[in-house]
């Protein structure tokens, strides 16, 4: 398809309010990504595809020259696909270009009533989600390495651990099949793998503390958040991670809405809709972690134990009662990292 002279399709908009002359919509696969240019009206100037490699994007950033437009006035938008995204991402630290990578649920809940699918309307999707939310999207900037080493360990781990499960589920089996036939032999074998899976999760929660320490600033605010009772290991990094070392979310109820564990109302007119409830959105991975960490909490932090039992005797539902300590944490946590300062306890 032809490029459309800009300039004719820009007559009446007014750049400087937009900040933004045209917007570029990327819908990337694992071999290749296809490119919707629109214009502030969201009529589309220019489509292609191109494959996802290095060669590719520099292909992307020469094509889009050909618009006559500096780079800093066009948005590129892009699905936070992860490693799909990695190109892109590195082009447009080399490049300089302005690069948002949006949440692909985000893209689909405002594309409204969509009738039929393909590459090419997809892209076109993104593009037109970057020129209605262009305000409310963050720029993508790259992280620290030592903070993309820390979340592919806290990735490692995991699949450590659910190997070790799985394991330990074969072992019960040879114990109870065991009263039938021999199962030494398999046990013995169980065993060795049982007992080299713990040395490898060992070890790569010892490459965890080195990674953060690798950069002052992460361990600083590592060490603030062990601080808060019941936030371990685990649950210090994966917040570190998934707040982009707390820069992320502006505030604790924000990230708290992202992991699932603030309540909204369910009504509409005079109809209400049960009690209010979290929603099924949240990060399911974070949750779990502030699940174990609020049990610790429950233990050990006699504020939270007397919380605890207090609301349970007022009639409060176990999970209710939980949920609200995991929100309780998401508080502190911020509020250490905001203030600079170690938790300190007051009197129950």
């Amino acid at each position: 398809m032809p490029v459309k002279c800009v300039s004719q399709v820009l007559t009446n908009f007014n750049c400087k309010a937009m900040n933004y002359s045209c917007f570029i919509g990327i819908d990337l696969s694992k071999k290749t990504f296809d490119v919707s240019i629109i214009s502030p009206e969201r009529e589309e100037l220019n489509y292609f595809q191109l494959p996802n490699t290095a060669a590719g994007t520099r292909r992307l950033v020469k094509r889009v020259h050909e618009l006559c437009i500096p780079l800093s006035k066009i948005l590129f938008c892009a699905e936070d696909m992860g490693e799909l995204a990695i190109e892109l991402c590195l082009a447009s630290q080399s490049a300089g270009f302005p690069l948002a990578l949006a949440c692909p649920l985000s893209i689909k809940k405002s594309a409204g009533i969509c009738r039929g699918k393909s590459d090419r309307i997809d892209a076109y999707k993104i593009a037109c989600h970057a020129s209605l939310h262009h305000r409310n999207l963050r720029l993508y900037s790259l992280p620290e390495p030592a903070l993309t080493r820390l979340k592919l360990f806290i990735t490692l781990r995991e699949d450590l651990v659910k190997s070790k499960k799985r394991f330990s589920s074969v072992d019960t089996t040879l114990i109870e099949s065991g009263k039938i036939a021999d199962t030494g032999e398999h046990r013995q074998v169980t065993k060795e793998q049982l007992d080299l899976l713990d040395r490898q999760i060992k070890h790569v929660e010892n490459c965890m503390l080195e990674c953060l320490k690798e950069s002052p600033l992460l361990y600083r605010n590592f060490r603030l958040l062990r601080s808060v009772k019941g936030i371990g290991l685990l649950n210090a990094c994966l917040l570190i991670c998934l707040t982009g070392n707390f820069t992320r979310f502006e505030n604790h109820r924000k990230f708290a809405c992202y992991c699932g564990v603030a309540p909204f109302e369910f009504s509409s007119g005079t109809s209400i809709r049960g009690k209010n409830r979290v929603s099924k959105l949240g990060n399911k991975q974070m949750k779990v972690y502030l699940t174990s960490a609020a049990q610790a909490a429950i233990m050990h932090d006699d504020q939270i134990k007397k919380y605890y039992k207090r609301k349970l005797e007022e009639g409060k539902h176990k999970g209710t009662v939980i949920n609200a300590i995991r929100a309780k944490l998401v508080a502190r946590c911020f509020a250490v990292i905001r203030r600079q300062q170690p938790f300190i306890a007051m009197l129950a």
